[in-house]
């Protein structure tokens, strides 16, 4: 008998978009409304997708993101999703039908009721019109007799309406971001209509967008994804509570640390041959030069605080960015206002409950 080797081959990025990609179709086939994180990775990865098929490139190397690093975001992968759902029972018979994907992978369910619920604030104004069930699942794929396979995990924020509350009555009128929007680039819903995946502004921004008519949003639209593609947004969270700085502060660096520049902060990113001067200044963290050579920059990027008009308000980014943690975990409270503060290295707040004064609707 003659030895035939069989190669398995499993193209990870591959297989959890299509994990995922079933996961969204079982929850917008039971009426769940997508936002967040994802639909923003939709838009992104829609696009780049549409960029590459229109160069006629190998759909061979399609995964391969050093393939056309132009389009490579092509392959973006989100990392959770957020789903909304108007009533408990639309939650239960999602739970089903995903423990009955799963199963056929003998896969893992975790289903954690009353989730964080301390946190529900950051996502509703109203926190007690909404409960929060986290899901985590796991499915095991390409395991044969002498394989083990490989995990593919992901986990589920659902949020839903509690019908006991004043909202429970009229739920088709309240939907995400439940008036309470965070950055510009979580505008966007993905919804079942009729069985296509329609991407749509939210009507529960609670911006002026949603005042607008339908022309004003077609433009404001393009616009924001526009932006999306290009990973700009601006952060608009004006909700006033004692520990709201030091919720937008991780927020604001969660989205930094991804990538994203966002055009109205207290600061600014940017590449470090864009500074004039670089070579004399000192970073006020680290009191060290600011200079090309440095390995503290070795990303090539620099940060630019404008709470201050000092000279010396240029910093590494590392080192910023280690500072802004910092100062997010310190949790220092105004003694006399009882709020939270995230402040500059020059102890002046940044204030980022204000960004939103910096935001034009005008377009």
């Amino acid at each position: 008998m003659s030895y035939k080797p069989i190669h398995l081959m499993i193209n990870y990025n591959k297989e959890m978009r299509a994990f995922i990609n079933k996961i969204k179709h079982i929850g917008l086939q039971n009426k769940g409304i997508i936002f967040g994180g994802l639909v923003r990775c939709d838009i992104i990865g829609g696009h780049y997708k549409s960029e590459f098929f229109k160069k006629n490139l190998d759909i061979e190397y399609y995964w391969d993101v050093t393939y056309d690093v132009e389009t490579s975001y092509r392959t973006i992968i989100p990392n959770d999703m957020d789903i909304y759902f108007r009533s408990e029972d639309e939650v239960n018979i999602f739970i089903n039908c995903l423990e009955k994907f799963i199963k056929k992978y003998v896969g893992y369910i975790e289903v954690i009721k009353n989730f964080n619920s301390k946190n529900l604030k950051y996502i509703c104004k109203n926190e007690d019109t909404i409960s929060h069930t986290k899901i985590n699942i796991e499915i095991k794929i390409g395991n044969t007799i002498s394989y083990n396979g490989i995990k593919l995990k992901f986990s589920i924020d659902v949020i839903f309406i509690n019908n006991n509350t004043e909202f429970g009555s009229i739920p088709y009128i309240f939907e995400p971001p439940f008036y309470n929007l965070d950055f510009l680039s979580n505008i966007f819903l993905i919804q079942n209509v009729n069985g296509v995946y329609d991407i749509r502004l939210s009507n529960c921004s609670g911006t002026p967008i949603d005042q607008m008519n339908y022309i004003q949003r077609a433009k404001v639209t393009a616009v924001i994804m526009n932006n999306i593609i290009n990973f700009r947004t601006v952060f608009i969270r004006q909700l006033a509570s004692f520990n709201a700085e030091s919720i937008n502060c991780y927020r604001i660096i969660k989205m930094i640390e991804y990538g994203w520049n966002i055009t109205n902060l207290p600061f600014i990113i940017s590449d470090i041959n864009d500074f004039d001067n670089k070579d004399e200044e000192k970073c006020c963290v680290c009191l060290e030069l600011i200079s090309v050579k440095s390995e503290l920059n070795s990303d090539n990027k620099i940060a630019k605080i404008t709470t201050t008009k000092n000279k010396s308000n240029i910093l590494h980014y590392k080192c910023f960015i280690n500072y802004l943690k910092t100062e997010q975990r310190k949790l220092y409270t105004n003694q006399i206002t009882g709020e939270i503060e995230c402040r500059c290295p020059y102890r002046i707040p940044f204030n980022f409950k204000d960004c939103h004064k910096n935001v034009s609707y005008d377009i």
